[in-house]
């Protein structure tokens, strides 16, 4: 899927979430398994899964936007999850006279 469509797609799904949090407390009961699969099915991440699914069922929460946090976190706009890549090579002397080892990834 085209990341503005995907783009879309969460922004819908937090408008939906929003609306739903307008109507009653009942809505929100719907709308958290439906917003949860939407999300499990754009981004295949249990996280975002749990959260959106979270946010729905909690009252007062609906205001948080997952989806879209979602696209900004696949998108590189956010690096919470991300590990910053590093170098693990070494050279040089590991132990005793005259031993080079290159560790390499």
């Amino acid at each position: 899927m085209d990341k503005y469509a995907k783009l879309l797609a969460s922004l819908a799904i937090d408008a939906l979430g929003f609306v739903a949090f307008g109507a009653t407390e009942f809505g929100d009961l719907l709308w958290a398994p439906v917003s949860a699969l939407c999300i499990a099915l754009l981004y295949h991440r249990d996280f975002y899964t749990f959260l959106g699914f979270t946010e729905e069922i909690l009252p007062g929460a609906d205001v948080v936007p997952t989806a879209t946090i979602a696209w900004l976190d696949e998108n590189g706009f956010l690096n919470i999850f991300h590990k910053k890549q590093t170098s693990h090579r070494r050279e040089g002397p590991l132990h005793g006279k005259n031993r080079t080892i290159t560790l390499a990834d």
